[in-house]
């Protein structure tokens, strides 16, 4: 599924990420125990959508940016 944004500013934020979970370009994400992951569960409270793809052997690991 992809977001488009429509209007009005984009509001870009850093997260940490679950170890080795890996989260996909245009993801939704959902925080799990005080992190965010990739939603996979339609009853999760959304919050936001991956800008980036992300992977456990990326440098930035650590970070996610969540888009509101």
């Amino acid at each position: 599924m992809s977001f488009i944004h429509v209007k009005g500013p984009a509001v870009t934020e850093y997260f940490a990420k679950l170890v080795s979970t890996a989260i996909a370009n245009s993801a939704v994400v959902s925080f799990s125990s005080g992190y965010l992951a990739q939603a996979k569960n339609v009853s999760v409270t959304i919050a936001g959508v991956a800008i980036k793809a992300i992977a456990s052997t990326d440098s930035d690991f650590n970070i996610l940016y969540k888009q509101a």
